[in-house]
């Protein structure tokens, strides 16, 4: 499989190449979903641990990564490729080096508490191509070309280039902030909207015609590492009380069947009629109760992102 860098560098030109980067695309768009959610996770709630709601604008992120997740997805069905996410290499190893693809090689994601940190590399993530970056950006010193949003330049490209048959009988996920992929037109407008919701847009912080008023992702890690609100009187944010936790090298057994619940289902969802994404909405808030049981224990364990078809539907807890 051709790296995100390989992709930039030589574009796409068959129908095969760009299966190839749409399941690509599938895989970077869930790997930042684990260090999110355990980012969010390990948030207190407790009255007052919280006060300027950074839990609430990290989960605005995550779900809409998995939106964008989706996408990706039934973009690839639509050019009769399908999805291969319930096997254990869809999802990578924390802490990583960079993301699937190869892109932003050298930076760490890691499944660690929220801190100034763990910020500053999902600002990395997030980073615009073309964007309003702070000049004092922490991400300043790791610019890399070969960024998310060029990767997804040359998907955009490659639509128009290739001009795929459409099928419009796919099987695909629609709902939850999910459009169906009907058309070249809808595959080039679902990538401008998953581009500008992360990052924006050339002139404007904000997630583009489609959201005008909410901060694209890297604008809202960016308010929360400076302390300071985008949009009004410039107000603070407060970085919240968080829990503390740590890898175990016991098998959280019941956090990894919810885990692989949640692939198994999401990959029924592109290849078996009669599918729901509602039940893989669903089992993400099973993996949620299971994994903030292990965050808020005592001692706190990170959740393990694995996927083991031994280990399906086990239940919840730590």
């Amino acid at each position: 499989m051709r790296s995100v860098r390989e992709t930039i560098q030589h574009g796409i030109h068959t129908v095969a190449e760009l299966q190839e980067a749409l399941q690509t695309a599938m895989k970077i768009e869930f790997a930042t979903i684990p260090p999110y959610l355990c980012a969010a996770w390990s948030i207190n709630t407790a009255p007052g641990s919280d006060p300027s709601n950074v839990r609430g604008m990290i989960s605005s992120i995550y779900v809409q990564e998995m939106q964008h997740f989706a996408l990706a997805g039934n973009m690839l069905t639509a050019v009769n490729g399908t999805p291969a996410i319930a096997n254990a290499t869809f999802v990578p190893t924390y802490p990583t080096d960079g993301l699937p693809g190869g892109v932003q090689p050298g930076l760490v994601v890691s499944l660690v508490p929220l801190s100034k940190d763990s910020l500053k590399s999902f600002m990395q993530i997030e980073l615009p191509e073309d964007g309003v970056v702070p000049p004092d950006s922490p991400t300043t010193a790791f610019v890399d070309e070969f960024t998310i949003g060029a990767f997804y330049d040359k998907i955009h490209e490659g639509f128009k280039n290739v001009q795929p048959p459409i099928n419009t009988n796919a099987l695909q996920i629609t709902g939850s902030g999910v459009t169906a992929i009907g058309s070249i037109a809808d595959a080039l407008n679902a990538i401008t909207l998953i581009k500008e919701e992360g990052e924006g847009t050339s002139k404007s912080p904000d997630q583009g015609p489609a959201n005008p008023s909410v901060l694209a992702h890297y604008y809202t890690f960016a308010q929360i590492f400076y302390g300071t609100a985008f949009w009004g009187d410039g107000s603070t944010i407060k970085m919240p009380d968080v829990f503390q936790f740590a890898p175990s090298t016991t098998p959280a057994t019941n956090f990894i069947g919810a885990f692989t619940t949640l692939l198994d289902d999401l990959q029924q969802c592109w290849t078996t009629p009669g599918a729901s994404f509602s039940t893989a909405l669903n089992d993400m808030s099973t993996l949620q109760t299971a994994g903030l049981a292990l965050i808020t224990a005592s001692p706190g364990v990170t959740p393990q992102f694995v996927y083991d078809a031994t280990a399906r539907r086990l239940g919840v807890g730590a």
